[in-house]
């Protein structure tokens, strides 16, 4: 995008003097070359002024070669030239100024000594309020094209100049001049200059050629803060496409590049992972669909023509066009057209920003057309080139290349390897972007990194972990938890102030995925699940749970999915206005769940001991039942959704439960250890018979995993309950089944013990302390005893009692025996009062509700707790006589 004026051609008067007048003559019209021009300043150099040389300089730029510039550059009569024009710098009118820089842009002098920038720059600084416009225009431009910035008081002033301008109206090339050198001086113009440039480019836009056009399509998209509005920019492309026949290939690529950048400008993430997961909004407008395929046809007419940064803009304008709205694709044709053209290219001609920009459209191109030959030689050219990469090329080439994977293409591990090892060593300059999208590519991929890497990467993220926006915390914190390699305790503590500091910006997704990143990092953290210490805090979990409430709308399936089991993972109650506003939205939305998400919804809210309501039970006994139906299950997921609803002491319908028997006894064979406890433990919980074949299946399968690898004592714990329920149940043979075999018989004797070590560890809680409180106080005082075994000892009761002749068993039920939003009891203590009476105790269980009620009330316990035991006197005697009246059968 460059093109500036003509200059001054007649190179003004040569001042008073008569040689001098006429030698400027001599140089706007008696010579044909640059050479001819600086033979001129060779012989005349004694008498020249300011004017000769500042029009010397302007002739010599005009008037040279492509190809001569190394030699002219190097000729000792442009340097005598350069020379003669620092000189004389305290003499140059502004008009012989602007010349001169405009001079300097146009030769591309990059060699341009330094002190001659700087002169040049005062002396401009010192006459800013002596240029015109038309000089203010030449001067702006020149500078941009040297990416010399001119400095702010400049271009404030030059702003007010042109705002005096009045109704006077630019050319269409200086003003498209002027919007691009704002861009390209990453400048944006106040508001009076912005308004005044928009108005004058509409005024004039029927006038524009392909190129005008070009400059300020590219520089308006360049300016972040300030758009020329979506009117103004449809009567650009209807101007692009009258004249699209006439475009050359840098003009219509700088089109569809300011194209792309104003339609998704106000996208979150242009350089990042989420960019084409987005939806449209009620704000976006469609993308120029008619405009675009004319554009393709141009495209595939000049793509011979396009240079390297062509193809790599319309790569990237194309891609994120299409990733922006599905209302355009590209066509199969010009991708391919594009694909084969870069395949007859040296890709090593290309810089690693291009190289970088075709990974990233073809990346976001939903078009189906895959070229795995071209991608490997894409990886093959930026591994020979990897040391010439830049921070954010490094990680967007990578985190590209990352989702373009197919069953056709992978990066090398080569490749990989290499990227990680020129990002660790230009980590210090990488900002945080940068490191959250490195990170998050390698973890897409489970690419392993050395603890070198991590420690650096971990080092940089606390040096600027201030600057992180929300969603790099979140896709750090997920790459974190994705690579199992938990960060370092600081990190962590910061990652989880920011978090906390910055909730309410945060979106849905980032919210949720960075607190799963935290319960994961917990969950593997032996030594933070011993002491409770979890990151965050739990005075930032209070805070975080909160906002979850607020935010519980906006949430869709998998956040809640995530947020839940995040919580419960952390071993963390975030309390029951959280979890049942989180519930609405899960019942509500239910049926936009995916498996998994419904099970852990299901395994997290019984593990933080919540019980769904029953609309909510039976919309997700529908839903599990739909996948079951479907094939659209894994075990884990069979294991989890039994293991909830016995956990809650919730029996679903007898179809389900067919329906998971008849899965579970089909893929018995490829459950892992946890998972088979898990069934086989919520049956019995549950009270439900799995059918004969299943059983004995189970029995089988508890030998093979005896054989293989064993159980922990907490399956133990499970499966012995389960043998024990199934045998209090009356089921037709118990599940540690003597017939078969000593093995057998060495798995009941290891959860035995188990199950022993568990029932013997008990403590007294205050509550129960103030039953017993009471029973002392009784006149007269009942005989008791505290913390009593079963005759089998596999029962520690809280008290037993020998009240009006008969032995009474005591329960002091505290919170942790029941839902925490229900009265109602969980399946543990539901199991065990199960157990109890099946073994002919009388049984009463005080729940902590009344008692804290009669304590809060003032009242004595005692009458509440003996009256208790008289009625389950009572009753057990009606059931003893019922029992006997029918022969024994229960």
């Amino acid at each position: 995008a460059t093109g500036g004026g003509r200059g001054r051609g007649r190179g003004g008067q040569g001042g008073a003097n008569p040689i001098c007048f006429k030698i400027n003559n001599l140089m706007v019209k008696g010579v044909q070359t640059a050479d001819e021009v600086l033979a001129l300043v060779m012989e005349h150099q004694s008498v020249l002024n300011e004017v000769n040389v500042a029009t010397a300089l302007s002739q010599v730029s005009k008037r040279m070669k492509d190809r001569d510039r190394p030699r002219i550059f190097a000729d000792p009569r442009f340097q005598l030239l350069i020379k003669l024009v620092q000189e004389k710098m305290e003499l140059y009118t502004a008009w012989n100024l602007s010349s001169i820089v405009w001079a300097a842009a146009k030769m591309n002098y990059e060699h341009m000594p330094a002190a001659l920038q700087d002169q040049l720059k005062q002396a401009t600084w010192k006459k800013m309020f002596d240029f015109k416009p038309q000089e203010l225009k030449m001067v702006i431009w020149s500078y941009a094209t040297m990416l010399n910035h001119p400095g702010a008081e400049f271009l404030k002033v030059s702003e007010e100049a042109f705002c005096r301008m009045g109704n006077e109206l630019m050319k269409p090339q200086e003003l498209a001049n002027l919007v691009w050198a704002y861009a390209k001086l990453e400048e944006v113009p106040g508001k009076a200059m912005y308004q005044l440039l928009v108005d004058q480019v509409m005024q004039t836009i029927t006038q524009f050629n392909p190129q005008n056009l070009a400059n300020t399509i590219w520089g308006w998209s360049k300016m972040e803060t300030m758009h020329p509005g979506m009117e103004n920019l449809h009567r650009l492309e209807e101007v692009m496409c009258i004249n699209m026949n006439q475009f050359q290939p840098q003009n219509l690529s700088n089109c569809l590049y300011g194209i792309a950048r104003m339609y998704t400008r106000n996208m979150s993430m242009k350089d990042g992972p989420e960019f084409g997961e987005r939806s449209m909004g009620p704000d976006d407008q469609p993308v120029p669909v008619a405009l675009l395929k004319q554009a393709e046809g141009q495209i595939m007419r000049l793509v011979k023509g396009f240079c390297p940064q062509d193809l790599s803009n319309t790569f990237w304008s194309l891609g994120t066009l299409s990733a922006y709205q599905e209302v355009y694709d590209p066509s199969a044709q010009v991708l391919e057209c594009l694909m084969d053209e870069l395949l007859e290219r040296n890709l090593l001609e290309f810089k690693p920003q291009e190289l970088k920009d075709i990974v990233w459209g073809l990346n976001y191109m939903r078009t189906p057309v895959e070229n795995p030959r071209l991608l490997e030689r894409i990886c093959g050219a930026m591994l020979r080139k990897i040391d010439q990469f830049k921070p954010q090329e490094l990680s967007n080439s990578l985190w590209a290349l990352v989702k373009l994977r197919s069953d056709n293409f992978s990066p090398s591990r080569e490749l990989l390897d290499a990227i990680a090892e020129a990002s660790f060593d230009k980590a210090d300059i990488f900002n945080p972007q940068n490191l959250a999208n490195t990170l998050y590519a390698y973890a897409c991929i489970k690419h392993p990194l050395s603890a070198a890497f991590i420690r650096k990467m971990e080092d940089v993220i606390l040096h600027c972990i201030p600057e992180f926006a929300s969603q790099n915390i979140s896709n750090t914190l997920w790459a974190f938890a994705v690579l199992e390699v938990p960060p370092s305790k600081a990190v962590a503590l910061a990652m989880a102030h920011e978090m906390t500091s910055m909730r309410e910006s945060m979106k849905p997704q980032e919210f949720a995925n960075a607190l799963w990143a935290f319960s994961k990092f917990y969950e593997r953290d032996t030594d933070a699940k011993k002491t409770m210490s979890r990151i965050p805090s739990v005075e930032q979990l209070q805070v975080l749970a909160k906002d979850v409430m607020r935010r519980c709308p906006d949430l869709h399936s998998q956040n809640l999915s995530n947020i839940i089991y995040s919580f419960a993972v952390l071993e963390y109650h975030p309390g029951v206005p959280t979890l049942e506003a989180l519930a609405r939205e899960v019942c509500a939305k239910c049926q936009g769940f995916k498996t998994q998400e419904l099970v852990n919804s299901m395994w997290s809210m019984s593990q933080l001991s919540f019980a769904p309501s029953p609309e909510m039970h039976e919309k997700m006994e529908n839903m599990l039942l739909f996948y079951l139906e479907q094939g659209l299950y894994n075990t884990q997921d069979i294991a989890n959704a039994l293991w909830a609803w016995a956990t809650v002491n919730h029996k679903p319908g007898a179809k389900i439960l067919e329906k998971l028997c008849t899965e579970t006894l089909f893929s018995l064979q490829i459950f892992k250890a946890k998972e088979f406890v898990n069934v086989f433990w919520a049956f019995s919980m549950m009270g439900h018979y799995p059918g004969d074949e299943l059983w004995a299946a189970g029995k089988k399968k508890l030998l093979e995993f005896h054989e293989q690898e064993g159980f922990r004592s907490d399956g133990l714990c499970q499966l012995f309950q389960a043998h024990i329920m199934a045998v209090d149940l009356g089921w037709p043979s118990p599940f540690f089944d003597p017939s078969m075999g000593a093995d057998m018989e060495i798995i009941k004797c290891a959860a035995t013990a188990a199950w022993a070590k568990v029932a013997t560890d008990v403590s007294t809680s205050g509550l129960q302390k103030r039953v017993e409180n009471a029973f002392f106080k009784m006149v007269p005082r009942p005989h008791y005893q505290v913390e009593w075994k079963t005759d089998d000892r596999l029962f520690s009761v809280d008290l037993c009692v020998q009240w009006e002749g008969h032995q009474v068993l005591i329960e002091v039920d505290g919170p942790s025996h029941f839902a925490t939003n229900q009265r109602t009891i969980l399946g543990k203590t539901a199991a065990r009062n199960t157990s109890l009476r099946a073994r002919g105790h009388t049984l009463v269980c005080l729940p902590f509700q009344k008692l804290d009620q009669l304590e809060d009330d003032n009242i004595d316990p005692a009458p509440y707790i003996t009256g208790m035991m008289s009625e389950a006197i009572a009753l057990a005697k009606q059931g003893a006589e019922i029992k006997a009246a029918s022969g024994g059968a229960t």
